[in-house]
């Protein structure tokens, strides 16, 4: 982030989830007077056209809060399925162990 701000032009390509979610959290804490506006951030989706088996790329818009609001089919899915499936099974077993 240090290098971002010194007035460089910094470009990165991942496939973390932690990157993302981590840039999403410095842009909802612009608030405080430090992170990342939304506007000196691109975030840009690289994935596959349904139709033609083609690259289909998609700016990712994030609001002040770090929110993606057209969040793209199929994008970092598997970890949202699995984050709720957890807190399913969590719920169960604390349910069941209720007198």
């Amino acid at each position: 982030m240090d290098l971002a701000r010194s007035g460089r032009q910094v470009i990165a390509e991942t496939h973390s989830e932690h990157l993302l979610l981590r840039v999403r959290r410095l842009v909802a804490a612009r608030t405080r007077h430090k992170g990342i506006a939304a506007d000196d951030l691109s975030v840009v989706h690289v994935g596959k056209s349904a139709r033609s088996g083609t690259a289909r790329i998609q700016r990712l818009e994030l609001d002040d809060l770090g929110q993606i609001k057209a969040w793209p089919r199929g994008f970092f899915e598997e970890a949202n399925d699995e984050r709720l499936a957890l807190l399913e099974e969590t719920a169960r077993r604390v349910e069941g162990q209720r007198p």
